[in-house]
């Protein structure tokens, strides 16, 4: 049976500066404690700037049916809508590279809120109007 290593047994790391053992100050720590750090909502909305608003499933695990997105699209200031079929490339977002996680789904659904389609559109559209004229039709399958 062994016994276990007493802490001033445990062989000692050395410290390499810049490294996760060394104590660093954040860049904009000072302003943040001060109250003069920058935050986005501070910021002005530069002129022309868009919002993209995604339309999320609400169903846990399901097939998708049909996508009418037309009326969407139709709300003024909407300035275009995107599925999975818009993205030129390859339509996965996995951090691991794992091919697992789709930006948008196509197909199916696979989680409560996850992204089918997104609204981009000038400032106001964002607020969710027009997401209420989507025509989603899913069908709920078994869980996996």
């Amino acid at each position: 049976m062994s016994e276990a290593l007493k802490l001033e047994q445990m062989p000692v790391a050395p410290i390499v500066p810049g490294g996760a053992s060394t104590s660093l100050r954040h860049e904009s720590a000072r302003m943040h404690v001060s109250g003069s750090a920058a935050y986005i909502d501070d910021l002005p909305e530069p002129q022309g700037l868009l919002h993209v608003v995604p339309g999320l499933s609400t169903k846990a695990h399901a097939r998708i049916v049909s996508m009418d997105l037309e009326a969407v699209r139709a709300v003024p200031g909407v300035v275009c809508v995107l599925t999975a079929a818009d993205i030129p490339g390859e339509n996965q977002i996995s951090a691991v590279g794992k091919g697992d996680e789709p930006l948008l789904a196509e197909g199916e659904v696979c989680f409560y809120g996850q992204p089918v389609f997104v609204v981009v559109g000038k400032a106001g559209v964002s607020r969710g109007g027009p997401l209420n004229w989507q025509k989603l039709s899913m069908k709920t399958v078994p869980p996996c």
